[in-house]
């Protein structure tokens, strides 16, 4: 028979019920015995007698009660098996009761539990005593392992420092964040709703005489007046060796595609500006047309151009 567990050092009754061959409760020839093993262990623990229990109104009725000590040879965690013999006209019969002992619980250690049902936890407050350092803390292990190395030494004087520094950069970031949008906001408002010839396209026209200059703000790409003398485009021309450097006292050979078509030598005239630019004055033929390619090549410089869209 199973008995459950039991607690270490707790009084353990068990008891017995004897009967003749025909099951008619009746007493023993003699109080039965009882010897309890641990485990497997072939030796018992304990051994002796069970006495009658009531025995005024009972007939065959046995009880015992033994400490589970350690005294008395009992371990937390162990199985025991107590075999209780009897005799009953000269037949032996015997009888099986088996438990396990657990460590016992402390009732302090054990959560209270209210009116609610709830479970309420007991709290110890220090009023007016300086608690002492705690240098061993015995069955406790320090925090070390994965939760640790996760979390990580703080950078300033403790993680909550560093949360804080985090939020005045969060909050300067946001102050940046506005500054970028209203900047978008002045770009959107400079750019033209409508577009020139597909493309975005600011020009400014600027009057001296016959002649009009154009000045396009798209870098790298001219745009002219369609068929219409007066007007310039200018090269650099680079060192054929170094580059960064300009060539100058060229006299440049400049050619023109026009609208797809073959280069041709080009009828305007170019004039050194310094450091390497060049001038070159644009004829009424060099424009006709509604997109033209330059060219400009000299003695030991690399060939420079410049592409242009024209309009009316």
């Amino acid at each position: 028979m199973w008995c459950g567990q039991l607690l270490i050092n707790d009084v353990f009754t068990f008891t017995a019920a004897t009967h003749d061959a025909t099951g008619e409760q009746t007493d023993a020839d003699s109080v039965p015995s009882y010897r309890v093993y641990e485990d497997e262990t072939g030796t018992p623990i304990l051994t002796g007698n069970m006495a009658k229990l009531d025995d005024a109104g009972t007939t065959g009725f046995y009880s015992e009660q033994i400490t589970l000590s350690t005294g008395n040879g009992f371990e937390v965690g162990k199985f025991y098996t107590a075999k209780i013999l009897g005799i009953v006209d000269g037949i032996t019969g015997n009888t099986l009761r088996c438990w396990q002992v657990i460590d016992a619980i402390a009732t302090a250690d054990l959560p209270a539990i209210d009116g609610s049902g709830y479970v309420r936890l007991q709290a110890t407050t220090h009023t007016g005593a300086v608690i002492p350092t705690v240098s061993t803390l015995t069955g406790h292990t320090a925090q070390t392992g994965d939760s640790f190395a996760r979390i990580g030494a703080p950078v300033g004087a403790s993680i909550s420092a560093d949360v804080a520094a985090v939020k005045a950069q969060t909050a300067a970031i946001e102050v940046d964040t506005t500054a970028i949008e209203v900047d978008t906001q002045d770009i959107q408002g400079r750019i033209p709703a409508a577009l020139s010839s597909g493309r975005i396209s600011a020009e400014s026209t600027l009057t001296s005489g016959a002649q009009t200059t154009l000045v396009a703000a798209v870098a790298g790409e001219l745009h002219l007046k369609k068929n219409t003398a007066g007007q310039r485009c200018t090269f650099f021309m680079r060192d054929a060796t170094n580059a960064q450097a300009g060539v100058t006292g060229l006299t440049l050979t400049v050619q023109r595609s026009i609208d797809g078509a073959a280069f041709e030598s080009a009828t305007g005239s170019a004039t050194q500006i310094g450091s390497g630019f060049y001038t070159f004055a644009l004829s009424q033929a060099d424009t006709n047309g509604d997109h033209v390619i330059y060219k400009a090549t000299g003695a030991g410089a690399i060939m420079a151009w410049r592409e242009a869209y024209t309009h009316a």
